[in-house]
């Protein structure tokens, strides 16, 4: 989705509900570098993936992790007791 400064500045409460209801980023069309706006869980959910990935062995644990699930090795958590 992408809007002009001009269309943004005008519709910003309408386009701020668009991004949240459709859950996809909106790109603002500007004379210097363009900007994205999306909703925080999104940039969270983004921000999360990129910690997950940034080590090897994380990338490891996930891939071995997959491969288990995938040939039904996995175990079933109920994360909302985990911790208790």
């Amino acid at each position: 989705m992408e809007a002009t400064i001009q269309n943004f500045t005008s519709h910003v409460d309408d386009l701020f509900a668009k991004v949240e209801d459709i859950r996809e980023p909106l790109v603002v069309e500007r004379k210097g570098e363009n900007m994205v706006i999306l909703a925080q869980m999104d940039y969270n959910g983004i921000m999360e993936t990129l910690h997950q990935l940034s080590s090897s062995a994380n990338i490891a644990h996930l891939r071995n992790s997959i491969e288990q699930a995938k040939r039904g090795k996995s175990i079933p958590v109920d994360i909302d007791n985990l911790w208790k």
